[in-house]
């Protein structure tokens, strides 16, 4: 009975917000083009499981590798900010000018330039994905604990030194936190992308319901793909919750 009262006190939202869809379908008595009802969809997704497998893979082999790259530049660039002044002169502003472009904005240039295929949607989840681990990382890296760096400074350690044994463990903590923000927006690019360029995966499926007039199908990938991202976020709150807890 512990596990269930644990279970429901945690995921009690989800049959509120079902009932809260199937109400607003019953009480406007919306038809299936403009709304259809949540065991319509859930019904659709089980009848047309293989097509959402297909399109699905390729949406999360591009989410889980954006998300890889986007992190490994945006920690690998704060590394390289905090390691020289000229550097940091340069990347910064660049790190924020891509930032502030819209991504609806950022992927025709992008596919101007790779292409309307697979690499631009991976190219634009990396670029997503870039900002947090840049910001978290450096932040960690140019907030050192005092005493320790005192120790350091005491004891003559270089530049490489410090980095690898007190700053590099010190900005692990700011890198998951990356990890945990990003996640799920990684899974929102790639579908952005796709749907924008009809890449295929889930976005390009999305698209072709959309213009066929197959809402039970659209409102299957918008289901599908939330649940993909929220699980990617607990996957990665988990590794995250794990890996300080062995850092402590």
């Amino acid at each position: 009975m512990s596990a269930v009262r644990a279970v429901v006190a945690r995921y009690w939202i989800l049959p509120v917000l079902l009932f809260v869809w199937w109400a607003v379908v019953a009480v406007n008595d919306f038809n299936q083009i403009v709304m259809p009802y949540p065991q319509d969809v859930f019904a659709a997704i089980i009848r047309d499981r293989d097509a959402y497998v297909t399109a699905l893979l390729p949406t999360l082999g591009l989410s889980l590798g954006g998300l890889a790259a986007g992190l490994l530049a945006g920690g690998t660039c704060a590394v390289l900010v905090w390691s020289s002044r000229l550097v940091a002169g340069v990347l910064t502003p660049m790190a924020l000018l891509l930032n502030s472009v819209p991504v609806v904005a950022m992927i025709p240039v992008l596919a101007r330039v790779l292409g309307y295929g697979q690499l631009t949607v991976f190219v634009v989840t990396a670029i997503i994905c870039f900002l947090p681990a840049f910001v978290f990382v450096g932040a960690r890296l140019a907030t050192p604990p005092a005493s320790l760096g005192d120790v350091y400074t005491v004891l003559g350690a270089n530049k490489a030194v410090r980095l690898r044994r007190l700053l590099l463990p010190h900005a692990l903590p700011g890198f998951l936190v990356a990890l945990r923000v990003s996640a799920p927006t990684a899974v929102l690019a790639v579908l952005l992308g796709q749907y924008l360029m009809g890449a295929g995966g889930l976005g390009k499926m999305f698209s072709s319901s959309i213009t066929y007039s197959q809402n039970q199908h659209a409102w299957g990938v918008a289901v599908v793909a939330t649940v993909v991202s929220t699980t990617l976020f607990f996957a990665a709150r988990a590794v995250a919750d794990r890996a300080v807890a062995r850092l402590t």
